[in-house]
C-alpha cells in the first residue's frame, strides 16, 4: 500500500494534477526593476511592509518589470492584456507562495495588477478595495508621481487591513486614504509608454 500511494503521487505530480507548495513563505518586500522609485521610498515601503506582515499575517510583495520578461512575450497578446497579467500576476504569487496581497507594476507595456490571494480577499482587503487603491495608485503615477504612489499604496493596504481585522500592536490609528467607491477597472489597469491612464 505504501508504495502504491507514492506511485500515485509521482504520478500525479507528473500529471501536473499537483503543485508542490513553497518551502518558504514569501518574503515582504519591492523590488523595482523598472525604476520606478527612489531608494529611499523602495526602502521606507518595504520596512512598512514588514510590519504589516508582523501585525496582520499578511504578506505583501511589490514588483516592477521595465518590460514583460523574454520568456513570456510569446503569450502576450494586446487584445486579451488583462487576461495575460492576471495570469502573470497570479502566477507569480503562486510561486513565491505569497499568502496576501502581490502587486505587479509594468511599464511597456503599461499595466498595474493588484491580486490579493483568495483567504486575504475575504475579508482582509476585498475585492471591491483592491479596485480603488488600483485606481488611487494609477493617478498618481499618471502624474508622474511615483515615490507617491508607493508611499500611498502602502499605507493605504494598511489601513485597511487595520480596519478589516482590527489587530494592531500600539500607537496612533492610522488615516484611511482609499476612496469609498470601488473603482470600475477591475484588477488590473494599463496606461500607454509614457503616461497611466485609469480605463473604465
Amino acid at each position: 500500500m505504501l508504495r502504491s500511494g507514492w506511485l500515485l503521487l509521482f504520478a500525479s505530480l507528473a500529471s501536473g494534477l499537483l503543485v508542490p507548495a513553497p518551502l518558504t513563505a514569501a518574503e515582504p518586500k519591492v523590488t523595482d526593476r523598472a525604476e520606478f522609485f527612489s531608494n529611499s521610498t523602495v526602502e521606507q515601503a518595504t520596512r512598512k511592509i514588514q510590519e504589516i506582515r508582523r501585525r496582520f499575517k499578511v504578506e505583501v510583495v511589490i514588483e516592477t518589470f521595465p518590460s514583460i520578461p523574454e520568456n513570456m512575450k510569446a503569450q502576450y497578446k494586446p487584445d486579451e492584456k488583462s487576461k495575460f497579467f492576471r495570469r502573470w500576476a497570479e502566477n507569480s504569487a503562486a510561486d513565491q507562495g505569497v499568502k496576501g496581497i502581490y502587486v505587479l507594476i509594468c511599464k511597456k507595456p503599461g499595466h498595474l495588477q493588484m491580486e490579493p490571494d483568495q483567504s486575504t480577499r475575504k475579508k482582509a482587503f476585498t475585492l471591491g478595495e483592491r479596485d480603488a487603491l488600483v485606481k488611487n495608485t494609477l493617478n498618481r503615477m499618471n502624474q508622474k508621481q511615483y515615490d507617491a504612489a508607493l508611499s500611498e499604496m502602502v499605507d493605504s493596504i494598511e489601513t485597511t487591513l487595520q480596519t478589516n481585522l482590527g489587530r494592531r500592536t500600539g500607537g496612533a490609528a492610522p488615516t484611511r486614504t482609499i476612496p469609498n467607491e470601488a473603482a470600475a477597472g477591475g484588477a488590473g489597469q494599463s496606461s500607454g509608454l509614457w503616461s497611466w491612464i485609469c480605463l473604465a
